[in-house]
C-alpha cells in the first residue's frame, strides 16, 4: 500500500495559493493499486501482538488491503513559496481484522472484526527550498471506525455489532500498529525529493518552490 500512495502522491499538482482538487487522479490511481496488489496475491497482511485498554490482540491478520478508495475529496494546496500541503482520506471497502487469540477479561477467543465504515488520514507536507528538500508526514491514522460487526469462538460473547468501548480499544490498537510504521512510510515520501527514484513522473523546482508535475500521467504497468 504504501510504496504505492507514495506514487499517487507524486502526480499531484500544487501551483495555486488556493487548495487544489484532485479526486480524478487519486480515483484512477485507487484502481491501479488495488489491481495490482490482487495480481500479486497482496490483499493481506500481518498484524503485530498487542494489548490496548486491558484487551490482549495475537497472531492477527488484516484483510482487504486490495479494495483502498477515497473516502472524501483529496486535494493539495502549496502554504507557502517553498512548502506543499497533501490531504487525503482514504479507506477501504473491505477491512476485515481477524486474531488467533483475543483475550478480553482473562477469557480466550478468536475472533474476526469487519469494519464497514471507515476512513483514514493520510496527509504529509513537502517542505523545499532550492537547496534542501524534506518531507514530513503530518498525520497517518483512521478518523472513521464505524458499523463494526464481529465473530467470536465464544458463543457467551456479544457477537453482532460491536460494543462503543471494544470499538474503540480495536481501533486504538489498530492506530498503534500504524503509528509505528509510521517512520517507514514517511521514508518512502522522501522519492518526492529525489527525481531520479521516480519512474513515472518527474517533479520539477520552479525558484524556490516544488511544483510536482507528471509527463506522462502515471499509470500502472502491466
Amino acid at each position: 500500500m504504501f510504496a504505492l500512495l507514495t506514487a499517487l502522491l507524486l502526480a499531484c499538482s500544487a501551483a495555486a495559493q488556493r487548495p487544489v482538487l484532485v479526486n480524478d487522479m487519486v480515483d484512477k490511481q485507487m484502481a491501479a493499486h488495488n489491481a495490482m496488489l490482487t495480481k500479486l496475491g497482496l490483499g493481506m497482511t500481518n498484524i503485530s501482538a498487542g494489548e490496548t485498554n486491558g484487551v490482549q490482540f495475537s497472531k492477527g491478520i488484516q484483510l482487504g488491503l486490495n479494495t483502498l478508495k477515497r473516502t472524501g475529496d483529496s486535494y493539495s494546496i502549496q502554504t507557502s513559496k517553498d512548502k506543499i500541503s497533501y490531504k487525503y482520506q482514504v479507506g477501504y471497502s473491505l477491512l476485515l481484522f481477524a486474531f488467533g487469540k483475543i483475550t478480553i477479561n482473562g477469557k480466550d477467543m478468536s475472533g474476526y472484526f469487519r469494519v464497514k465504515d471507515n476512513s483514514m488520514n493520510f496527509d504529509f507536507t513537502v517542505h523545499n527550498d532550492g537547496q534542501n528538500c524534506e518531507v514530513i508526514l503530518d498525520e497517518y491514522k483512521f478518523s472513521k471506525f464505524g458499523d463494526v460487526l464481529y465473530e467470536t469462538s465464544e458463543s457467551s460473547s456479544n457477537n453482532g455489532v460491536l460494543s462503543t468501548d471494544l470499538k474503540e480499544t480495536l481501533l486504538n490498537h489498530v492506530n498503534e500498529q500504524i503509528h509505528n510504521k509510521k517512520p517507514g512510510v514517511e521514508a518512502h515520501l522522501q522519492a518526492l525529493c529525489r527525481p531520479s527514484s521516480i519512474p513515472h513522473g518527474k517533479p520539477t523546482i520552479t525558484g524556490p518552490a516544488l511544483a510536482v508535475t507528471t509527463e506522462p500521467p502515471l499509470a500502472a504497468k502491466d
